[in-house]
């Protein structure tokens, strides 16, 4: 049996193949790295695998944000391989997931828009080229941590327009203390933050929102593909939740910049399930 999963930092897709055809599939919350211990990964799988179906597996192919090679992967590795002892283990960053899913073998500049950011120009088999994201603190440009860190900030300060800070307030009731601990204090500040891009979906057809999506995609193509040798010669996809979900502003964005957007999706587990089928 074949295990594959795709994490990012809020959840991640499992999906177990048996014999070419799809076992079961699940979901669970993001594993990162950056947040999690090996101990905390085991306990996870733990509850969510039987033992018995956790023997079966041979082969395991992780793809998580966070995951950086010769550095941090092994917190993945050890925490699976506690629970998954017979199986052999591949942990890849989520970029080379995404590259994988969208372009299978062909080229191209692959882009994450989630809760964190990412992007990579791909060769088909490798990652040539790779503008750093730097996270949701010093990057992650036009991520759903970056557009609830500016919600907050222009609420915070009296920017946001009366009419939508009213519903702000309604909705989430926001209490400089309460946040402030949440963001500096608590565990997965990212996921907290990028929560409040719901708001976003809720209000797309307010002009600030709409101003706001599109400052954010703008930065992140100024600062993401525009830094790739060539760009303009490769097709561009994009996956993630804040790229699927406002993709008619994306689109936008990227025409008046002259990039040909390939293809946009969600969640990058069924174009993997594909690739690894192969």
């Amino acid at each position: 049996m074949i295990l594959i999963v795709d994490s990012g930092s809020s959840k991640a897709d499992w999906v177990l193949l048996n014999k070419d055809q799809i076992f079961s599939q699940l979901k669970t919350k993001g594993i990162n790295p950056f947040f999690q211990s090996s101990n905390e990964i085991h306990d996870l799988v733990k509850n969510t695998f039987e033992l018995s179906q956790a023997d079966k597996i041979e082969n395991i192919f992780f793809y998580g944000a966070g995951c950086i090679k010769n550095q941090n992967t092994d917190i993945i590795q050890n925490g699976l391989q506690k629970y998954f002892k017979n199986a052999e283990i591949e942990v890849e960053d989520d970029m080379i997931g995404t590259a994988r899913s969208i372009f299978g073998n062909k080229p191209g500049i692959a882009c994450i828009l989630g809760t964190g950011a990412n992007s990579c120009k791909y060769d088909g088999v490798n990652i040539i080229e790779k503008v750093p994201s730097l996270g949701y603190i010093l990057g992650d440009e036009a991520s759903g941590a970056y557009f609830g860190k500016i919600l907050l900030n222009n609420y915070f300060k009296n920017m946001m327009p009366k009419d939508l800070a009213d519903k702000f307030n309604i909705e989430y009731k926001p209490a400089e203390s309460e946040i402030l601990n949440q963001v500096y204090k608590q565990p997965y500040p990212n996921r907290f933050l990028a929560k409040f891009t719901y708001f976003l979906s809720k209000n797309l057809n307010h002009i600030y929102v709409q101003n706001l999506l599109a400052k954010g995609f703008e930065g992140f193509i100024m600062m993401n593909i525009f830094k790739y040798n060539n760009f303009q010669n490769y097709p561009v996809g994009f996956n993630g939740s804040i790229a699927y979900h406002f993709s008619g502003i994306l689109n936008e964005v990227a025409v008046k910049n002259k990039i040909k957007i390939d293809t946009i999706i969600e969640k990058p587990i069924d174009g993997l399930i594909r690739y690894h089928l192969k």
